[in-house]
């Protein structure tokens, strides 16, 4: 009886030991700070072992926490809004109870710009991407202000285009937002743009550096930049006007020009004007008098123009050389671009002017890059010339005559008219299209024909269209016919494609009172003003007369006098 009683009893003890060990817990304790090493308060600490949530606790205004736990392994779950989730593994005995350190808590938004530092012109739009992601547990909701220099602005994009102050992102979620910036036009050198994201209760500041460079606005331009003159001179310079800003802009024109030259701006209707209102992208031609005084120094002088519009401003120099007296050329083509074929010829008008105070001749001269091409100048009169005589402010008109080879290719080539004078030169380009050419060989070789006084006699001519394009009139004409003789050409004018070969029928009749012997027929064949020529030798003899050969002697012999013959009719 005492044995188990003292069995029991040993029993309770042992079980007594057991519980008391199960049932011990350790005091742990720690805290909870941001990247700058504050205290967060308010963070929340869930202690997870097993997979299950054991306890939760919060951190103090202090951002400290403590707890008390049973020895095992847990992992503590640190979060709070604003902040990424912070997961610590903890084993949990005897030795490691008490402080187990300072953890710290990362912002749950990164900000990553495309770039930081930009090289950007005056009044650029300049685009800048930024990426946006939530590395928390909680939906953020993320606010936006800018803060631009004077005369800048700036706006937000969100990624579907819509302009926005804020957006929210959802746990986990990555967004590319576009930062818009306008610089202004007259912003020059290095200025920030200061980003300002908020969220919870936290704001960063995203600084981005521009470095403005000058930006040429091209509000004014003229082909002058340099120019002649002479004491009592006046000038007008046209100006073109551009609104080159992309919003419709009162665009404002001063210059500065040398003590008591009068100069004025007139639009085309002779109208002072001092601004023009453009829409975008208008443009307007304007003209720039300049009247150079009598008492004028000769050297050289300078106008300068300022356009401004909208805080931007454009800028040129016009120099004026005043001489004593000077010629001053300037070759005008009013027709730039024209199309020809080869074999063709082409005419154009020509002024030549001397915008000068001296009388000069100027030489006239041309160049191309096409071998074969022929230009002439021709004056009113008709006249060939390489050369004219004009006083002051004289302008002569002029016709371009173009010889246009027959073996051209299609394509394009230029032109260059100049003219030179004493003291000027000017020079113009004119740009020639072939379309095709045109051109035909003449197959027949021998242009000799025997016939009875009396009688007649077909003779066959066979031409091939060798060129490129069509011939729309195709003629043969006989001229100077010997007396006796009768030419008839069955089809007079016809119609010849590329690469076709025609047969035409000439009869030559000769009546019985023509004498016997050789007579010559020349031949004009043209093809759209394309000419050969060729001469027909017709032999009358009587059924007895000469032999075959004894003609065809006599043909080679008057072969002799063909090219003689065509050179005096093209010179004809």
């Amino acid at each position: 009886m005492k044995r188990a009683l003292l069995l029991v009893t040993a029993l309770m003890v042992m079980m007594s030991v057991l519980l008391s060990v199960n049932a011990q817990t350790y005091l742990i304790y720690g805290k909870i700070v941001d990247e700058h090493g504050k205290p967060v308060p308010n963070a929340i600490i869930d202690v997870i072992h097993n997979n299950l949530l054991v306890t939760t606790t919060r951190t103090n205004y202090k951002g400290e926490f403590n707890l008390r736990l049973s020895p095992g392994e847990y992992i503590l779950r640190i979060h709070k809004l604003g902040y990424e989730l912070l997961e610590v593994e903890l084993v949990l005995t005897q030795e490691k109870a008490g402080n187990i350190g300072t953890f710290t808590l990362k912002s749950a938004l990164s900000i990553i710009p495309e770039s930081s530092n930009l090289e950007v012109l005056q009044g650029d739009i300049v685009p800048i991407h930024i990426n946006l992601k939530n590395n928390g547990i909680y939906p953020l909701n993320i606010y936006f202000s800018i803060h631009t220099p004077e005369g800048w602005d700036g706006y937000i994009k969100s990624p579907s285009g819509l302009t926005v102050k804020n957006i929210v992102l959802k746990e986990g979620e990555n967004k590319t937002i576009t930062l818009n910036v306008f610089v202004s036009r007259n912003a020059l050198g290095r200025y920030f743009v200061n980003l300002s994201v908020s969220w919870v209760n936290f704001t960063k500041i995203l600084p981005i550096e521009f470095n403005v460079n000058k930006r040429d606005w091209r509000f004014i331009e003229t082909p002058y930049a340099e120019i002649e003159a002479y004491p009592g001179k006046t000038l007008k310079i046209p100006l073109t006007i551009k609104n080159t800003l992309g919003i419709d802009s009162n665009i404002k024109i001063r210059y500065i020009a040398p003590n008591n030259w009068p100069i004025f701006l007139v639009d085309k209707e002779g109208t002072n004007i001092e601004s023009i209102f453009l829409k975008v992208g208008e443009t307007k031609e304007v003209f720039l008098e300049i009247h150079v005084p009598l008492n004028a120094s000769l050297s050289l002088a300078s106008v300068h123009l300022v356009a401004e519009a909208e805080n931007a401003r454009s800028e040129i120099d016009i120099n004026i050389n005043v001489q004593s007296r000077f010629d001053l050329v300037e070759v005008e083509v009013p027709i730039t671009t024209v199309k020809g074929i080869g074999g063709g010829n082409l005419t154009l008008p020509v002024r030549i002017k001397n915008l000068g105070s001296l009388p000069s001749t100027f030489l006239l001269s041309y160049s191309c890059e096409i071998a074969g091409v022929k230009v002439f100048f021709k004056n009113p009169d008709g006249m060939f010339v390489d050369k004219i005589t004009l006083n002051p402010e004289e302008i002569q008109e002029l016709t371009l005559l173009v010889e246009i080879p027959p073996n051209i290719s299609p394509g394009v080539f230029n032109i260059v008219i100049s003219a030179k004078g004493r003291f000027s030169f000017s020079e113009t380009n004119i740009r020639v299209e072939i379309l095709g050419k045109k051109d035909f060989e003449i197959q027949t070789q021998n242009f000799g024909v025997s016939v009875a006084p009396g009688s007649s006699i077909n003779f066959v001519l066979s031409i091939r269209n060798t060129g490129t394009l069509a011939i729309n009139s195709l003629t043969i004409v006989p001229v100077d016919i010997p007396k006796g003789i009768e030419v008839i050409i069955e089809e007079k004018n016809t119609t010849l494609l590329s690469g076709e070969e025609k047969r035409i029928i000439i009869r030559v009749k000769v009546s019985d009172q023509t004498i016997e012997g050789f007579y010559n027929v020349p031949l004009v064949i043209d093809a759209d003003g394309i000419r050969k020529y060729r001469i027909l030798v017709v032999q009358v003899q009587s059924e007895s007369g000469l032999s075959y050969f004894i003609f065809a002697l006599m043909i080679i012999a008057i072969s002799i006098g063909i090219t003689l013959y065509s050179r005096y009719y093209r010179k004809g």
